[in-house]
């Protein structure tokens, strides 16, 4: 085993602060997506917000079918070709376009001619026949617009994908779902609506496509041979993708089954704010993933370990206040979507649990992924679906969108373990530390100081009572945290971080 020195520390710190502060910008630019969120609740209510958001699964989860792993074909092999001019780019483009789109017409078809099948046998909502058929026709450019990201991001291009996903996106989709303002059938709008705003996002993506590469080359080129290597390559990938987020979207799809779609909405509102935890662990990937590569092949052993610390450390640093504050503060969060909304908030305070969990050992399989078995980690995703499927089915019918969220956190502990196992036995590598724990005293601290007030604020109104709580939660955590003593590296990132955010876009 090779040591890692002090420098060699220090270094990948810095580049992993840096890299995240530049996913930290598309990030943000993503979260804009709230507004339309809001509007949605607010106008239309939980009922339609929650038969939009089981549409969407659906179309979340074809797609991954239709993309089956050729987004990160594009990754590994447009890098190996230098010239991007180069004739074997082309065919590795035309075959991977090719692929998507025989895949997306085909899931076109499906889901439109099985609709009725789907909506009123699978997910027993009726209701949803004409908004799945309308749904449906995202598929094809929204497989384009993904392939087509991944391409310029082979190209180290990040910005692009901030520009598309993270504001052409948003913004059209709330421009073109205000109809429902006026019109009645409020489902149908929204999944025209996103359609739309999917066949916009595309013709931008094909627009900053064509400043590198030429559209009609990499529509027209003969493969010659790179339709089995492509295949082979992402067969495995896209398996992995598809049942992980299939896994992902199944709460959903077994609630519908069971729960009204007045209750559905409040849960996918749930769901939505907890995920905003793997949001977290998104900032640090597609950095961590090179560091640790290099790491893992030099077999510094010692430096994947400290790089695997540190991040799930940060992470735990954002994920503990969140959670936090979303126990403290749930009722008047989801109340701001509607007062309907309150109702959930027992299953938000679980589900942000279980995404802490899932996000703070999710790191586990990307070293388990860059030591060179994927094959551990298809079998990791293939367990938290039959997990969560056999737990859904029995808590699901009698506690409702509590069973639901516990379900949730029961499977992710479960997967929680098994990748601490596999990293232990396999990898010979255990990746907390102590200093890990001062982020979560941070959290009990605060919490027990919003708790010890809380009573005494009545007076003040209900309004200027929780915005005084979360601001003492706020100053309590950092506080706590300033006691117990930062690492070097922390105060590294939070410089870095706080220099971005008034600094130009990444990938300029």
């Amino acid at each position: 085993m090779v040591t890692v020195s002090d420098p060699d520390r220090h270094a990948d710190s810095t580049t992993v602060a840096k890299g995240a502060a530049i996913n930290l910008f598309g990030i943000l630019a993503r979260a804009s997506r709230v507004l339309f969120t809001l509007f949605v609740t607010r106008v239309a209510g939980p009922r339609v917000f929650g038969l939009f958001t089981l549409a969407v699964a659906v179309v979340e989860v074809t797609t991954r079918f239709t993309i089956f792993g050729m987004d990160k074909t594009l990754l590994k092999f447009v890098p190996e070709v230098r010239d991007a001019d180069d004739p074997a780019v082309y065919r590795i483009l035309a075959t991977v376009f090719r692929i998507g789109l025989l895949l997306a017409l085909f899931a076109t078809l499906t889901v439109a001619m099985f609709a009725p099948w789907i909506s009123d046998e699978l997910l027993h909502k009726p209701e949803l026949r004409r908004p799945l058929r309308l749904i449906a026709l995202s598929f094809v450019p929204l497989t384009l617009l993904n392939l087509i990201l991944s391409a310029t991001k082979a190209l180290k291009i990040m910005a692009y994908d901030a520009i598309v996903t993270g504001m052409v996106l948003p913004i059209f989709l709330l421009l073109f779902s205000l109809p429902i303002l006026w019109f009645a059938d409020a489902t149908a709008i929204l999944t025209l609506a996103y359609t739309g705003t999917t066949c916009v996002a595309l013709v931008v993506a094909a627009g900053l496509f064509r400043t590198h590469f030429s559209l009609t080359r990499a529509l027209s080129t003969p493969t010659n041979g790179t339709f089995s290597r492509v295949v082979r390559f992402s067969t495995p990938l896209g398996l992995h993708d598809f049942i992980q987020y299939l896994g992902i979207k199944l709460e959903l799809f077994i609630l519908a089954f069971f729960v009204s779609p007045l209750e559905l909405g409040i849960y996918a509102l749930a769901v939505e704010l907890a995920f905003v935890i793997r949001k977290f662990r998104q900032i640090f990937d597609p950095i961590l993933i090179p560091v640790m590569s290099e790491a893992q092949g030099n077999q510094q052993l010692d430096r994947v370990r400290g790089n695997m610390t540190r991040v799930i450390r940060w992470m735990l640093v954002l994920g503990v206040f969140y959670v936090g504050a979303m126990s403290l503060f749930a009722e008047p969060v989801l109340s701001i979507f509607g007062d309907d909304f309150a109702r959930g908030a027992v299953a938000l305070v679980v589900l942000c649990v279980a995404h802490l969990i899932a996000a703070s050992t999710g790191l586990l399989d990307m070293a388990m992924m860059v030591s060179g078995r994927p094959r551990i980690n298809l079998l990791n995703v293939c367990i938290v679906l039959v997990a969560q499927t056999t737990l859904n089915l029995l808590l699901v019918p009698r506690f409702g969108l509590v069973g639901a969220a516990g379900a949730a956190l029961g499977s992710f502990t479960l997967i929680a373990a098994i990748r601490l196992g596999q990293s232990l036995m396999i990898l010979r590598l255990n990746p907390f530390a102590w200093n890990q724990l001062k982020p979560i005293l941070a959290g009990v601290v605060a919490g027990l100081a919003v708790l010890a007030i809380r009573g005494g604020l009545r007076s003040l109104g209900v309004s200027v009572t929780w915005l005084v709580l979360l601001l003492v939660f706020a100053l309590s955590y950092g506080l706590v945290l300033r006691i117990v003593g930062l690492e070097g590296e922390d105060r590294r990132l939070i410089g870095v971080l706080l220099r971005s955010s008034r600094s130009s876009p990444p990938g300029e």
